[in-house]
């Protein structure tokens, strides 16, 4: 099972962008799908993959690692916005940082609730996903909206990726 996300710095589209069942037969099918994409893949569907000889993607995403550096970009820019109230006269209206969702664990990925038994874990991590972008997203907006946060980077920065094997990277 494969599900796309879109993670990209903000899209006037659904985040969920498509699903698809692979018969084992056509693993070739799953090289095609995940050409230049990042992979979350659960210990099945690392099989699966290492099974195509994919070597294709843009690399393995750590999930931890990667919610960990949205949560610390939020505890620093709520410190930035605790050091402009200290040093300005004037009242600073306080960000309200968006709630990022719990780490998930790939051995036991979440289920989607009502869906078939196929589909379950891969819509559960990609509905995961999904919320960690759309959270980045509102932490994007509510820094751009304020010029003491922007600092040098006046633009939208895309979803911090941390890959397994390699430093965060701002994609």
């Amino acid at each position: 099972m494969v599900w796309q996300v879109d993670i990209s710095v903000e899209t006037e589209l659904s985040r969920m962008c498509g699903a698809w069942v692979i018969d084992p037969a056509r693993l070739n099918m799953l090289t095609t799908l995940t050409r230049d994409r990042y992979l979350v893949a659960t210990p099945p569907g690392h099989l699966a993959c290492q099974a195509a000889d994919m070597n294709n993607h843009r690399g393995v995403v750590d999930l931890k690692s990667t919610l960990a550096t949205v949560e610390l970009e939020i505890t620093l820019l709520q410190a930035a916005f605790e050091e402009e109230s200290k040093r300005t006269k004037s009242k600073l209206v306080a960000p309200e940082w968006p709630q990022v969702p719990e780490q998930i664990d790939l051995e036991h990925p979440p289920r989607a609730v009502g869906s078939p038994d196929l589909v379950a874990s891969a819509l559960g991590i990609a509905r995961w996903l999904e919320t960690l972008a759309l959270a980045w997203g509102s932490i994007e907006r509510q820094r751009l909206a304020r010029k003491y946060l922007r600092l040098d980077d006046p633009s939208p920065r895309a979803l911090p990726i941390s890959l397994k094997g390699v430093k965060a990277l701002d994609r």
